[in-house]
Protein backbone atom coordinates (compact mmCIF):
# COMPACT_ATOMS: atom_id res chain seq x y z
CA UNK A 1 0.00 0.00 0.00
CA UNK A 2 1.50 3.29 -0.97
CA UNK A 3 1.89 6.10 1.51
CA UNK A 4 -0.86 8.63 2.01
CA UNK A 5 -0.29 11.73 -0.13
CA UNK A 6 1.46 14.66 1.50
CA UNK A 7 -0.54 17.70 2.55
CA UNK A 8 0.52 21.32 2.82
CA UNK A 9 -1.12 24.70 3.23
CA UNK A 10 -0.60 27.47 0.74
CA UNK A 11 0.08 30.82 2.33
CA UNK A 12 -3.20 32.63 2.75
CA UNK A 13 -2.74 36.13 1.52
CA UNK A 14 -5.17 38.51 3.12
CA UNK A 15 -5.23 42.23 2.48
CA UNK A 16 -5.66 44.10 5.73
CA UNK A 17 -7.65 46.80 3.98
CA UNK A 18 -10.07 44.35 2.32
CA UNK A 19 -13.63 45.14 3.26
CA UNK A 20 -15.39 41.81 3.01
CA UNK A 21 -18.68 43.37 3.90
CA UNK A 22 -18.69 45.19 0.59
CA UNK A 23 -18.36 42.01 -1.45
CA UNK A 24 -21.39 40.21 -2.87
CA UNK A 25 -21.75 36.45 -2.76
CA UNK A 26 -20.74 34.81 -6.09
CA UNK A 27 -23.63 33.32 -8.05
CA UNK A 28 -21.98 29.89 -8.21
CA UNK A 29 -21.55 29.63 -4.44
CA UNK A 30 -23.01 26.51 -2.81
CA UNK A 31 -24.00 25.87 0.81
CA UNK A 32 -21.06 24.67 2.85
CA UNK A 33 -21.17 21.06 4.07
CA UNK A 34 -18.85 18.11 4.31
CA UNK A 35 -20.57 16.45 1.34
CA UNK A 36 -20.25 19.63 -0.72
CA UNK A 37 -16.49 19.84 -0.07
CA UNK A 38 -15.96 16.18 -0.93
CA UNK A 39 -18.00 16.52 -4.12
CA UNK A 40 -16.00 19.63 -5.06
CA UNK A 41 -12.69 17.81 -4.58
CA UNK A 42 -13.68 14.48 -6.13
CA UNK A 43 -15.29 16.01 -9.22
CA UNK A 44 -12.15 18.05 -9.86
CA UNK A 45 -9.90 15.01 -9.45
CA UNK A 46 -12.01 12.81 -11.73
CA UNK A 47 -11.84 15.55 -14.36
CA UNK A 48 -8.07 15.75 -13.96
CA UNK A 49 -8.09 19.45 -13.12
CA UNK A 50 -4.68 20.76 -11.96
CA UNK A 51 -6.42 23.33 -9.78
CA UNK A 52 -9.96 24.30 -8.92
CA UNK A 53 -11.70 27.18 -7.15
CA UNK A 54 -15.08 27.12 -5.46
CA UNK A 55 -17.24 29.30 -3.23
CA UNK A 56 -19.09 28.08 -0.18
CA UNK A 57 -21.65 29.92 1.92
CA UNK A 58 -22.40 29.58 5.59
CA UNK A 59 -25.60 30.19 7.51
CA UNK A 60 -25.38 33.93 8.06
CA UNK A 61 -21.61 33.90 8.57
CA UNK A 62 -18.75 32.57 6.47
CA UNK A 63 -17.72 28.96 7.10
CA UNK A 64 -14.95 28.60 9.65
CA UNK A 65 -11.51 28.60 8.04
CA UNK A 66 -10.18 26.30 10.79
CA UNK A 67 -13.03 23.83 10.30
CA UNK A 68 -12.43 23.82 6.54
CA UNK A 69 -8.71 23.21 7.04
CA UNK A 70 -9.44 20.30 9.37
CA UNK A 71 -11.84 18.79 6.84
CA UNK A 72 -9.31 19.11 4.02
CA UNK A 73 -6.60 17.53 6.17
CA UNK A 74 -8.68 14.40 6.73
CA UNK A 75 -10.13 14.20 3.19
CA UNK A 76 -7.18 12.24 1.82
CA UNK A 77 -7.77 9.45 4.34
CA UNK A 78 -11.53 9.39 3.80
CA UNK A 79 -11.92 9.78 0.03
CA UNK A 80 -10.78 6.80 -2.00
CA UNK A 81 -10.76 8.92 -5.15
CA UNK A 82 -8.28 11.39 -3.66
CA UNK A 83 -6.20 8.60 -2.18
CA UNK A 84 -5.91 6.77 -5.49
CA UNK A 85 -5.34 9.62 -7.93
CA UNK A 86 -3.57 12.34 -5.90
CA UNK A 87 -0.04 12.32 -4.52
CA UNK A 88 -0.21 15.83 -3.03
CA UNK A 89 -2.64 18.71 -2.80
CA UNK A 90 -2.42 22.20 -1.39
CA UNK A 91 -5.10 24.75 -0.69
CA UNK A 92 -5.81 28.32 0.29
CA UNK A 93 -9.02 29.95 1.46
CA UNK A 94 -10.11 33.52 2.05
CA UNK A 95 -13.35 35.42 2.65
CA UNK A 96 -15.40 36.17 -0.44
CA UNK A 97 -18.38 37.99 1.06
CA UNK A 98 -20.21 38.45 4.35
CA UNK A 99 -21.09 34.73 4.58
CA UNK A 100 -18.94 33.16 1.89
CA UNK A 101 -15.49 31.64 1.65
CA UNK A 102 -13.34 31.14 -1.47
CA UNK A 103 -11.41 27.85 -1.66
CA UNK A 104 -8.64 27.12 -4.17
CA UNK A 105 -7.04 23.68 -4.34
CA UNK A 106 -4.04 22.61 -6.43
CA UNK A 107 -3.44 18.91 -7.14
CA UNK A 108 -0.33 16.91 -7.94
CA UNK A 109 -1.46 13.62 -9.46
CA UNK A 110 0.02 10.17 -8.99
CA UNK A 111 1.51 9.23 -12.36
CA UNK A 112 0.91 5.51 -11.71
CA UNK A 113 -2.87 5.89 -11.30
CA UNK A 114 -4.67 4.66 -14.42
CA UNK A 115 -7.22 7.07 -15.90
CA UNK A 116 -8.39 5.05 -18.89
CA UNK A 117 -11.89 4.37 -17.58
CA UNK A 118 -14.57 6.38 -15.82
CA UNK A 119 -15.32 5.04 -12.32
CA UNK A 120 -18.54 3.03 -12.27
CA UNK A 121 -21.06 3.17 -9.44
CA UNK A 122 -21.67 -0.21 -7.78
CA UNK A 123 -24.36 -0.95 -5.22
CA UNK A 124 -22.57 -4.03 -3.87
CA UNK A 125 -19.63 -6.30 -4.71
CA UNK A 126 -22.09 -8.98 -5.85
CA UNK A 127 -23.81 -6.60 -8.26
CA UNK A 128 -20.46 -5.37 -9.53
CA UNK A 129 -19.40 -8.86 -10.69
CA UNK A 130 -21.64 -8.57 -13.76
CA UNK A 131 -20.38 -5.07 -14.56
CA UNK A 132 -16.74 -6.10 -14.27
CA UNK A 133 -17.25 -9.34 -16.22
CA UNK A 134 -18.83 -7.37 -19.06
CA UNK A 135 -16.00 -4.84 -19.02
CA UNK A 136 -13.46 -7.67 -19.24
CA UNK A 137 -15.41 -9.24 -22.09
CA UNK A 138 -15.26 -5.88 -23.89
CA UNK A 139 -11.48 -5.68 -23.47
CA UNK A 140 -11.23 -3.26 -20.55
CA UNK A 141 -8.52 -4.39 -18.13
CA UNK A 142 -8.36 -1.45 -15.73
CA UNK A 143 -11.73 -0.99 -14.05
CA UNK A 144 -12.58 1.62 -11.45
CA UNK A 145 -15.57 1.32 -9.10
CA UNK A 146 -17.23 3.70 -6.65
CA UNK A 147 -18.91 1.56 -3.95
CA UNK A 148 -22.32 2.70 -2.82
CA UNK A 149 -24.64 1.44 -0.13
CA UNK A 150 -22.12 0.31 2.47
CA UNK A 151 -18.46 -0.38 3.08
CA UNK A 152 -16.63 -3.11 1.19
CA UNK A 153 -13.97 -5.37 2.68
CA UNK A 154 -10.74 -6.64 1.14
CA UNK A 155 -12.36 -10.09 0.93
CA UNK A 156 -15.32 -8.61 -0.97
CA UNK A 157 -13.05 -7.04 -3.58
CA UNK A 158 -10.89 -10.14 -3.98
CA UNK A 159 -13.88 -12.38 -4.61
CA UNK A 160 -15.43 -9.83 -6.96
CA UNK A 161 -12.21 -9.73 -8.98
CA UNK A 162 -11.99 -13.52 -9.26
CA UNK A 163 -15.68 -14.21 -9.95
CA UNK A 164 -15.64 -11.69 -12.79
CA UNK A 165 -12.81 -13.61 -14.47
CA UNK A 166 -14.70 -16.91 -14.23
CA UNK A 167 -17.75 -15.42 -15.94
CA UNK A 168 -16.21 -13.18 -18.61
CA UNK A 169 -15.69 -13.93 -22.31
CA UNK A 170 -11.91 -14.27 -22.22
CA UNK A 171 -9.76 -16.22 -24.70
CA UNK A 172 -7.07 -16.79 -22.07
CA UNK A 173 -6.66 -16.46 -18.34
CA UNK A 174 -5.70 -13.16 -16.76
CA UNK A 175 -3.82 -12.24 -13.64
CA UNK A 176 -5.45 -9.73 -11.33
CA UNK A 177 -4.57 -7.24 -8.64
CA UNK A 178 -6.71 -4.67 -6.89
CA UNK A 179 -6.61 -1.68 -4.63
CA UNK A 180 -9.33 -0.78 -2.14
CA UNK A 181 -8.80 2.71 -0.81
CA UNK A 182 -9.23 3.68 1.85
CA UNK A 183 -9.57 0.23 3.37
CA UNK A 184 -12.63 -0.43 5.54
CA UNK A 185 -12.93 2.72 7.65
CA UNK A 186 -14.57 5.08 5.16
CA UNK A 187 -17.91 5.46 3.38
CA UNK A 188 -16.13 7.06 0.39
CA UNK A 189 -14.26 4.06 -0.92
CA UNK A 190 -12.76 3.59 -4.36
CA UNK A 191 -11.78 0.31 -6.02
CA UNK A 192 -9.25 -0.15 -8.82
CA UNK A 193 -9.21 -3.58 -10.47
CA UNK A 194 -6.22 -4.32 -12.69
CA UNK A 195 -6.16 -7.33 -15.02
CA UNK A 196 -3.37 -8.57 -17.27
CA UNK A 197 -4.04 -11.15 -20.01
CA UNK A 198 -1.54 -13.99 -20.35
CA UNK A 199 -1.22 -13.23 -24.08
CA UNK A 200 0.43 -10.37 -25.93
CA UNK A 201 -1.99 -7.80 -27.30
CA UNK A 202 -1.95 -8.96 -30.94
CA UNK A 203 -2.43 -12.62 -30.05
CA UNK A 204 -5.12 -11.75 -27.51
CA UNK A 205 -7.05 -9.74 -30.09
CA UNK A 206 -6.84 -12.56 -32.63
CA UNK A 207 -7.94 -15.22 -30.16
CA UNK A 208 -10.77 -13.05 -28.84
CA UNK A 209 -12.07 -12.54 -32.37
CA UNK A 210 -12.01 -16.29 -33.01
CA UNK A 211 -13.80 -16.99 -29.73
CA UNK A 212 -16.51 -14.41 -30.44
CA UNK A 213 -17.04 -15.88 -33.92
CA UNK A 214 -17.37 -19.39 -32.51
CA UNK A 215 -19.88 -18.20 -29.89
CA UNK A 216 -21.91 -16.36 -32.52
CA UNK A 217 -21.98 -19.32 -34.90
CA UNK A 218 -22.90 -21.91 -32.29
CA UNK A 219 -25.51 -19.79 -30.49
CA UNK A 220 -27.20 -18.91 -33.81
CA UNK A 221 -27.35 -22.58 -34.76
CA UNK A 222 -28.80 -23.53 -31.37
CA UNK A 223 -31.42 -20.80 -31.54
CA UNK A 224 -32.42 -21.84 -35.05
CA UNK A 225 -32.88 -25.44 -33.88
CA UNK A 226 -35.04 -24.35 -30.94
CA UNK A 227 -37.52 -21.84 -32.37
CA UNK A 228 -39.92 -22.09 -29.42
CA UNK A 229 -37.16 -20.94 -27.03
CA UNK A 230 -37.94 -23.58 -24.40
CA UNK A 231 -35.27 -22.99 -21.69
CA UNK A 232 -34.79 -26.66 -20.79
CA UNK A 233 -34.40 -27.60 -24.45
CA UNK A 234 -31.96 -24.72 -24.95
CA UNK A 235 -29.87 -25.75 -21.94
CA UNK A 236 -29.70 -29.28 -23.36
CA UNK A 237 -28.73 -27.97 -26.79
CA UNK A 238 -25.91 -25.90 -25.30
CA UNK A 239 -24.74 -28.86 -23.22
CA UNK A 240 -24.66 -31.11 -26.30
CA UNK A 241 -22.95 -28.48 -28.47
CA UNK A 242 -20.11 -28.06 -25.97
CA UNK A 243 -19.60 -31.82 -25.67
CA UNK A 244 -19.68 -32.31 -29.44
CA UNK A 245 -17.20 -29.49 -30.00
CA UNK A 246 -14.66 -30.22 -27.26
CA UNK A 247 -12.82 -33.21 -25.93
CA UNK A 248 -11.04 -33.51 -22.62
CA UNK A 249 -7.32 -32.66 -22.70
CA UNK A 250 -5.79 -35.24 -20.38
CA UNK A 251 -2.25 -34.05 -21.07
CA UNK A 252 -3.12 -30.53 -20.01
CA UNK A 253 -4.89 -31.87 -16.92
CA UNK A 254 -1.81 -33.86 -15.93
CA UNK A 255 0.37 -30.82 -16.48
CA UNK A 256 -1.83 -28.67 -14.25
CA UNK A 257 -1.77 -31.35 -11.55
CA UNK A 258 2.02 -31.63 -11.50
CA UNK A 259 3.20 -28.09 -12.28
CA UNK A 260 2.21 -24.72 -10.93
CA UNK A 261 -0.91 -24.15 -13.02
CA UNK A 262 -0.33 -20.40 -13.16
CA UNK A 263 2.59 -21.06 -15.50
CA UNK A 264 0.32 -22.37 -18.24
CA UNK A 265 -3.04 -20.73 -18.47
CA UNK A 266 -3.24 -19.98 -22.16
CA UNK A 267 -6.18 -20.25 -24.56
CA UNK A 268 -6.43 -24.04 -24.23
CA UNK A 269 -7.55 -23.66 -20.61
CA UNK A 270 -10.57 -21.48 -21.47
CA UNK A 271 -13.66 -21.44 -23.67
CA UNK A 272 -11.29 -20.78 -26.56
CA UNK A 273 -9.79 -24.23 -26.05
CA UNK A 274 -13.25 -25.82 -25.97
CA UNK A 275 -14.87 -24.01 -28.90
CA UNK A 276 -11.96 -23.08 -31.18
CA UNK A 277 -9.16 -25.58 -30.54
CA UNK A 278 -11.51 -28.43 -29.65
CA UNK A 279 -9.82 -29.57 -26.44
CA UNK A 280 -9.70 -28.24 -22.90
CA UNK A 281 -10.18 -29.10 -19.22
CA UNK A 282 -13.09 -28.52 -16.85
CA UNK A 283 -12.56 -24.75 -16.67
CA UNK A 284 -12.87 -24.46 -20.44
CA UNK A 285 -16.00 -26.63 -20.56
CA UNK A 286 -17.68 -24.54 -17.86
CA UNK A 287 -16.65 -21.27 -19.49
CA UNK A 288 -17.90 -22.37 -22.93
CA UNK A 289 -21.26 -23.45 -21.48
CA UNK A 290 -21.60 -20.18 -19.56
CA UNK A 291 -20.78 -17.96 -22.55
CA UNK A 292 -23.16 -19.78 -24.90
CA UNK A 293 -25.92 -19.46 -22.30
CA UNK A 294 -25.20 -15.74 -22.13
CA UNK A 295 -25.71 -15.47 -25.89
CA UNK A 296 -29.07 -17.22 -25.52
CA UNK A 297 -30.20 -15.19 -22.47
CA UNK A 298 -30.19 -18.26 -20.23
CA UNK A 299 -29.30 -17.76 -16.54
CA UNK A 300 -25.97 -19.47 -15.90
CA UNK A 301 -22.88 -19.15 -13.71
CA UNK A 302 -19.47 -20.79 -13.73
CA UNK A 303 -18.58 -22.12 -10.28
CA UNK A 304 -15.76 -24.04 -8.67
CA UNK A 305 -15.15 -26.40 -5.80
CA UNK A 306 -14.45 -30.11 -5.62
CA UNK A 307 -16.02 -33.16 -7.22
CA UNK A 308 -14.83 -36.72 -6.86
CA UNK A 309 -12.35 -35.29 -4.35
CA UNK A 310 -10.52 -33.08 -6.85
CA UNK A 311 -10.65 -29.43 -7.78
CA UNK A 312 -13.30 -28.90 -10.43
CA UNK A 313 -15.30 -26.27 -12.37
CA UNK A 314 -18.91 -26.65 -13.50
CA UNK A 315 -22.09 -24.61 -14.02
CA UNK A 316 -25.18 -23.58 -12.11
CA UNK A 317 -28.35 -22.84 -14.10
CA UNK A 318 -31.81 -21.68 -13.12
CA UNK A 319 -34.93 -23.38 -14.46
CA UNK A 320 -38.48 -22.67 -13.24
CA UNK A 321 -37.08 -20.81 -10.25
CA UNK A 322 -34.82 -23.66 -9.13
CA UNK A 323 -31.04 -24.02 -9.37
CA UNK A 324 -29.45 -27.05 -11.02
CA UNK A 325 -25.97 -28.33 -11.84
CA UNK A 326 -24.78 -28.85 -15.41
CA UNK A 327 -21.39 -30.49 -15.78
CA UNK A 328 -20.29 -30.91 -19.38
CA UNK A 329 -16.88 -32.22 -18.33
CA UNK A 330 -18.12 -35.29 -16.48
CA UNK A 331 -20.80 -36.02 -19.10
CA UNK A 332 -18.20 -35.86 -21.87
CA UNK A 333 -15.61 -38.01 -20.11
CA UNK A 334 -18.13 -40.62 -18.90
CA UNK A 335 -20.21 -40.70 -22.09
CA UNK A 336 -23.43 -40.12 -20.14
CA UNK A 337 -25.88 -37.33 -19.38
CA UNK A 338 -25.94 -38.07 -15.66
CA UNK A 339 -24.61 -34.61 -14.85
CA UNK A 340 -27.18 -32.57 -16.76
CA UNK A 341 -29.65 -30.73 -14.50
CA UNK A 342 -28.49 -32.45 -11.32
CA UNK A 343 -29.86 -31.25 -7.98
CA UNK A 344 -27.73 -28.37 -6.76
CA UNK A 345 -27.24 -30.16 -3.42
CA UNK A 346 -25.87 -33.31 -5.07
CA UNK A 347 -23.37 -35.07 -2.77
CA UNK A 348 -21.05 -35.43 -5.77
CA UNK A 349 -20.25 -31.71 -5.57
CA UNK A 350 -18.82 -29.52 -2.84
CA UNK A 351 -19.17 -25.98 -4.09
CA UNK A 352 -16.95 -23.13 -2.97
CA UNK A 353 -19.58 -20.70 -1.70
CA UNK A 354 -17.52 -17.74 -2.87
CA UNK A 355 -18.00 -19.02 -6.45
CA UNK A 356 -21.64 -17.98 -6.18
CA UNK A 357 -20.61 -14.32 -5.86
CA UNK A 358 -22.81 -12.48 -8.32
CA UNK A 359 -25.18 -15.38 -8.99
Amino acid sequence: MRRSPALSLLPVLLCALLCTGCQSTPEDAVPYSEDAIYAFLEDAVLSGEPSVTGYFTGNGTAPSSDALDALLHEAIDQSGILYYYVSEYRWANRPAGPSCIRLTVKFTYDSTADRTTEPLAAASPQDAVHTVAQALSDGTFCIALRPEGGRWSEADVEQLALSAIDNAALPCTVSTSYLLCPAEHSDRQFVALLYEPMLEEAEYTSCKSELDEALSTLSAAIRAQTPDGNPQVLYRAVHDAVIETAEYDYALSDYIDTVNSAERMGPEYTAYGALVEGSTVCYGYASAFKLLCDRLDLPCWSVGGTSEGIGHQWNIVRLDGENYIVDCTWDDTTGTDNYFLCPVDSPDYQIDDTSLYGW
